[in-house]
């Protein structure tokens, strides 16, 4: 007698396996579908998630930017740091709340902020910056290595980054490095006041007049209040041979205010184009100025020998010769006066 168990077997439902090739093509076909629907929902949720967030990202950057230009550092930093405690690690959005932290006397949380980027970027050009920033606060004379390096560095520096170290280096009468970054700076799109008189003023002591003109020009269209961007530019016309266009901007300069200094130069270009007289007229009332009362003086008195006015000519080289007892050329010019002056009472 056979055994059940050994019969089991030979027994099989001929059903069976068709029946289990069914359950696996579901069960892939499952998986697919799923997969499908996954990967759709992910690129759904990426365009949906991400696409908002970087705009969003931008936007309060440049709503940032615009507060701490304002220097309006509480609000910048309210913004940035809500969407810091929202969205956190976006070194851009910390080295922004940080700039608003030093704006606010805050140098510690600038500071401890700053560590945590470069922590993760050593080479991000704001956050060197900023860095720099908080070491000069702290009074510590290596804060130029900082912004050298921000200005540098191949990651995140700018046209803005450029003109900051030039600017900076200015003030260190570096006077060419200085204008290389100015100048890349201006290039590069940054064309802001501060950035083109700076640029004009290195051109000019560098004798570039005609490129100092070109950049002191594009600094009065964009803020025509301040009399010396205009008397740079006069005298960058003025050495170029333009005496009329450089006429033109001291009188511009003028209307700002009557200053004796814009005076001084006006008489010069006065001269330059023959008008004697009123050159004459200008270098008279500059001598009311302690500062260029010697010069004036000097120019006032050549200018009314020229005229033939030799009496006021010898009032104006006597307060010169008084007030530059060892200057040759008013020394000559005094003999010349007095000797055309007892010519004519002869």
């Amino acid at each position: 007698m056979t055994s059940n168990f050994t019969n089991t077997p030979q027994q099989q439902n001929p059903s069976q396996p068709k029946i289990k090739l069914w359950l696996v093509i579901l069960v892939l076909a499952l998986v697919i579908i799923g997969a499908t629907i996954y990967i759709a929902v992910s690129e759904n949720r990426t365009h949906y998630d991400s696409s908002p967030k970087s705009s969003l990202v931008d936007e309060v950057l440049l709503n940032a930017d615009v507060f701490l230009d304002m220097e309006q550092f509480a609000a910048a930093r309210d913004l940035l740091a809500s969407y810091e405690k929202s969205h956190p690690g976006n070194i851009e959005v910390q080295t922004a709340l940080a700039r608003a932290y030093l704006g606010l006397s805050e140098p510690d949380k600038a500071d401890s902020l700053i560590e945590a980027v470069l922590a993760r970027s050593p080479q991000w050009a704001e956050a060197l910056w900023v860095k720099g920033e908080i070491i000069r606060l702290q009074g510590k004379a290596d804060y130029m290595d900082y912004f050298r390096a921000a200005a540098e560095s191949q990651i995140g520096t700018s046209p803005r980054i450029w003109s900051m170290y030039g600017l900076e280096l200015l003030e260190r009468k570096d006077f060419e490095i200085a204008g290389e970054y100015l100048q890349r700076a201006v290039l590069a799109g940054h064309e802001d006041f501060l950035t083109l008189r700076a640029l004009g003023g290195v051109l000019l002591r560098q004798k570039k007049y005609s490129q100092a003109a070109e950049f002191l020009s594009k600094a009065v269209k964009k803020y025509n209040k301040e009399p010396r961007v205009w008397a740079m530019l006069a005298e960058a016309q003025k050495n170029e041979g333009k005496f009329s266009q450089a006429e033109s901007t001291l009188e511009r300069a003028l209307e700002l205010k009557r200053d004796a200094f814009l005076l001084y130069m006006l008489g010069d270009v006065k001269l330059l184009l023959g008008n004697t007289q009123e050159a004459a007229a200008l270098y008279a009332e500059v001598t009311d100025d302690p500062q260029y009362r010697a010069f004036a003086s000097f120019k006032a008195a050549r200018c009314n020998y020229l005229l033939g006015k030799y009496e006021l000519a010898n009032r104006y080289i006597d307060i010169s010769s008084e007030l530059q007892p060892g200057n040759k050329d008013v020394a000559t010019w005094k003999r010349k006066i007095a000797s055309a002056l007892v010519q004519t009472i002869e």
